[in-house]
């Protein structure tokens, strides 16, 4: 449990498991079962669940990203959305999630300034309430093949985009856990 109190789905549903197949500390034993699939202890089952509530789809403005975060709230999820240029596109998106009777936060995103782009997510988990998926779909480039590109452009977008997508998900993977 974090401090502000919040219990991902799969803390909850493990925590809700009785009997045999606990450690010395209490906590229930996973094992995989036929199916591959994480399961309590031997002899149970019952399947392990996930019943996600919160998503941050980043550059979730248009396309793939917008398409995403309203299957996701089609499927009962609340979503934060992101965006870096079109705040326009993020709240038509925002507003799509909200017809499906979930809520959306929105908030802008430039992976190019990474203390930022910790802020904004942190800021995401908490107005959401927590977060159980995080889809990272931001980038950057243009329409120009590679061999055209030139190396000056080339700089401006493939380091950032590294580390912008490596650090994100390594915040939020540690904000889930936490």
């Amino acid at each position: 449990m974090r401090a502000d109190g919040y219990v991902s789905p799969l803390r909850r549903q493990n925590d809700s498991a009785g009997g045999g197949g606990r450690d010395r500390a209490g906590r229930a034993r996973a094992t995989r079962g036929s199916n591959g699939l994480l399961s309590e202890a031997a002899g149970n089952t019952s399947r392990m669940t996930f019943d996600p509530r919160y998503a941050i789809v980043t550059a979730s403005d248009s396309g793939i990203g917008k398409a995403t975060a309203v299957a996701l709230a089609e499927a009962g999820m609340d979503i934060g959305v992101t965006w870096y240029s079109d705040a326009e596109g993020a709240e038509a998106t925002a507003d799509e999630v909200r017809s499906h009777g979930r809520k959306a936060i929105i908030k802008q995103l430039d992976y190019t300034d990474l203390p930022s782009c910790a802020v904004s997510i942190d800021l995401l988990i908490r107005d959401l309430g927590g977060l159980d998926v995080f889809v990272n779909n931001a980038g950057t480039g243009h329409s120009q093949m590679l061999v055209d590109t030139s190396y000056d452009e080339w700089r401006k977008i493939m380091p950032p985009k590294r580390i912008a997508r490596q650090c994100q998900s390594e915040f939020a993977g540690v904000r889930w856990i936490c």
